[in-house]
């Protein structure tokens, strides 16, 4: 064989190896935290804040899973109030597998999710809601079984 085409063959699996590469680097799912990254960095604040609210409540809401639901319990101090709000179920792993509801809780501020629209794993609960006027936000990390 001579040098020639011993080059050749050199060159021209380097430049397979690198068209691969293309075409699998342009064909990976890279999903973002949040596509609105720079506009909550801007709101960060407001979250601690909301955070230190929700500490001075005496009372975290509760959330218990159940073979059919995923209960949201909030304490009676905001329940009694009426809430009006947001909770967002993040899969870090996944963005098509978030989901998002709007809060309507029962006289007792209790919230039932249906636990069908979750697959097994990690999720991290961030809940975001008005009660009095007041906002408040609470982050708790589930296992959806």
């Amino acid at each position: 064989m001579s040098w020639g085409l011993k080059i050749g063959i050199l060159y021209g699996s380097f430049v397979g190896m690198i068209v691969f590469l293309v075409f699998r680097t342009a064909h990976e799912n890279i999903d973002l935290v949040s596509e609105d990254y720079y506009q909550q960095e801007l709101e960060f604040q407001d979250r601690i804040d909301q955070s230190l609210a929700t500490g001075k409540l005496g009372a975290n809401p509760e959330v218990r899973i159940t073979a059919d639901a995923i209960e949201i319990i909030f304490p009676d101090s905001v329940a009694q109030q009426g809430i009006a709000g947001r909770a967002l179920f993040y899969r870090a792993s996944d963005a098509t597998k978030d989901v998002a509801i709007e809060l309507q809780t029962n006289d007792a501020g209790v919230q039932l999710v249906d636990i069908s629209q979750f697959t097994i794993g990690n999720y991290q609960l961030k809940l975001t809601w008005m009660s009095d006027g007041h906002p408040y936000y609470y982050e708790k990390q589930l296992y959806i079984p």
